[in-house]
């Protein structure tokens, strides 16, 4: 029964590595390199905005700071929560992204995700303790983007 035991924790890892065990900051940039994704804080942004949950948490496994910004200091967080990519937002938090952080006009993942009308993805941000009465530089709060529009 043990042999048994162990010929299946094997076949699992061989099939699937990333689940299994674990991923090594090595093996998640190698299978970066793979598939041609260039290792960037910039990439690992756009792919969080794009929804691109697997390739998020391949960035994640390979080390990319999770509060990364761009030039408008918008973090991943922020990008996919205007979106509404709940799955890419939650693979974030796990990670250690800062639930209130704020871009350059003091905005927050749930002031973007309030504003583009996505209540789960609002849920999500609200049960890691996101802060509602939290203002934008224009006085705004996610509570004033939901009556809006969301």
């Amino acid at each position: 029964m043990m042999q048994l035991t162990r010929i299946v924790i094997f076949l699992l890892a061989l099939l699937n590595p990333w689940t299994a065990f674990g991923q090594s900051q090595e093996m998640a940039r190698n299978e970066l390199k793979n598939q041609n994704i260039p290792w960037s804080t910039g990439e690992f942004i756009h792919r969080a905005e794009q929804g691109d949950t697997t390739t998020v948490e391949l960035f994640l496994s390979a080390g990319v700071d999770p509060n990364a910004k761009n030039q408008e200091r918008r973090t991943a967080l922020i990008l996919a929560a205007g979106k509404g990519y709940t799955a890419a937002v939650q693979a974030l938090l796990n990670k250690g992204a800062e639930v209130n952080v704020k871009d350059k006009g003091g905005r927050t993942a749930l002031m973007e995700a309030a504003k583009g009308g996505y209540p789960v993805t609002s849920q999500v941000l609200l049960n890691k303790g996101a802060e509602v009465n939290v203002k934008d530089k224009g006085g705004r709060t996610a509570l004033v983007e939901a009556a809006k529009g969301g």
